[in-house]
């Protein structure tokens, strides 16, 4: 993907609320040799909490219970995870985290 590429993914990713401004920055923009690139946003300390929990083999509503939050909030959380990642599934982005050192 080129930069301009990226930057529509990312602008896409604020509108359609997938990702807050915020988190994503816009693009987050780096510099790299001189071109730009948007990097990926960064998981929130809650968000790899509960993909810690999803990777010891928790289901959504026994994280729900056990951090005090809606089932609903856990799903939503996992699908930002799967998106920040770059993965296909689930459990595909608990490998890419382990992969990443963000779960141990």
């Amino acid at each position: 993907m080129d930069d301009r590429a990226d930057l529509v993914v990312g602008k896409r990713a604020v509108k359609n609320r997938r990702v807050s401004a915020d988190t994503c920055q816009v693009g987050a923009v780096l510099q790299f040799g001189g071109r730009r690139r948007v990097s990926a946003p960064h998981p929130a300390t809650r968000e790899i909490e509960i993909l810690r929990l999803v990777a010891e083999g928790y289901a959504d509503a026994e994280i729900a219970e056990r951090l005090g939050v809606r089932e609903l909030l856990v799903a939503q959380a996992m699908e930002r995870m799967i998106e920040k990642l770059g993965a296909r599934t689930r459990v595909h982005a608990v490998t890419l985290a382990f992969r990443r050192g963000l779960v141990q």
